[in-house]
């Protein structure tokens, strides 16, 4: 469970941050056999920065799902470069969410070659996200490739964000217990808001 994992790229143990890393992160091993786990981080860089990536090169993969994991690799690499956060400590996160051992150089490798790039980006722009809309849908899954998957209830929570004068739909796919932890971060948010307003 996220809330019971330390990450050093979340020092103020935001449970949402652990949440989406814990997810995603591991989801780079289904580039491996297709475009490269190293491509696939390059261009989620790329679109951080330059808003541009090599869509040809993803065309078997639902767009709405790769720019969930771009934006989990996103976050990740954002949190690094903010907190300054050491190869040896972006290796331990990477490992303690699960992303495969074979991958976990490549991956610490290639995000420390492009930190100075993303820290000038990052400071030279302040980009600010507001949700504008969101819908959700309940499905209750009737086939799995495990028996403990079968018949389990499903939230699609599809949200609508403005980034920079561009909208931008994020998808994300809750089991019940990923929703519940939602529910108790953002209830753990409106009662910091209560304070001070």
């Amino acid at each position: 469970m996220a809330s019971s994992i330390v990450l050093h790229t979340v020092p103020d143990n935001d449970l949402f941050k652990k949440f989406t890393l814990k997810k995603y992160l591991t989801k780079i091993k289904y580039f491996e056999s297709t475009v490269g786990a190293a491509f696939f981080l390059h261009d989620a860089i790329e679109v951080m920065l330059h808003n541009q990536y090599r869509e040809d090169s993803y065309s078997e993969i639902n767009p709405d799902d790769l720019d969930t994991l771009f934006g989990a690799y996103q976050l990740f690499v954002k949190q690094i470069v903010n907190h300054d956060i050491s190869s040896q400590q972006i290796a331990e996160d990477l490992a303690t969410v699960g992303v495969d051992e074979e991958l976990v150089e490549d991956i610490t490798r290639n995000i420390q070659a492009r930190r100075s790039e993303v820290k000038d980006r990052l400071t030279s722009a302040t980009r600010q996200d507001d949700m504008i809309d969101f819908d959700w849908k309940l499905h209750l899954s009737v086939a799995s490739d495990t028996v403990s998957d079968y018949r389990q209830p499903l939230l699609l929570l599809n949200m609508t964000t403005h980034v920079n004068g561009t909208a931008k739909e994020i998808l994300l796919e809750l089991t019940k217990a990923d929703t519940d932890l939602l529910i108790q971060e953002l209830e753990n948010i409106k009662g910091t808001l209560v304070k001070y307003f």
